[in-house]
């Protein structure tokens, strides 16, 4: 069987047209996996700004915190220096700052004091006064 020339013109156009189709296929497939890997990639770099600026912000806040703090402890003893030059001022020139304390008075005392530091070293922040 003989095939006449328009026949396999015919065939090989077809052949052609099935190549070019199933490469143009193969191309799109790799276009598609190339985009899709593309896309993942952005969203992971999306996340992990996110996460940065979320470690950034929360580093902010901790030292803002820190930082009042530092300043409110620093006006404490600030406070605290100043009362202790006042008091210290005033009772010179009092006859009594010679005399000694009662002994009873000076244990009240003492034990008032232990009770304030034991009630400041277990201070529950989340209970209101």
């Amino acid at each position: 069987m003989v095939m006449s020339r328009e026949s396999i013109l015919a065939t090989l156009l077809t052949a052609s047209a099935l190549l070019l189709l199933l490469s143009g296929l193969i191309f799109g497939f790799k276009y598609k996996s190339n985009a899709d890997a593309a896309s993942n990639a952005k969203e992971q770099l999306n996340s992990q700004q996110l996460v940065t600026s979320s470690v950034i912000r929360s580093m902010s806040v901790f030292n803002m915190i820190a930082k009042a703090a530092y300043e409110s402890q620093e006006n404490n003893n600030a406070k605290s220096k100043q009362r202790v030059e006042y008091i210290i001022q005033e009772v010179s020139t009092d006859k009594c700052a010679s005399q000694l304390v009662p002994s009873n008075a000076a244990s009240e005392l003492l034990r008032h004091a232990d009770q304030i530091r034991q009630g400041s070293a277990s201070t529950d922040t989340a209970k209101s006064d």
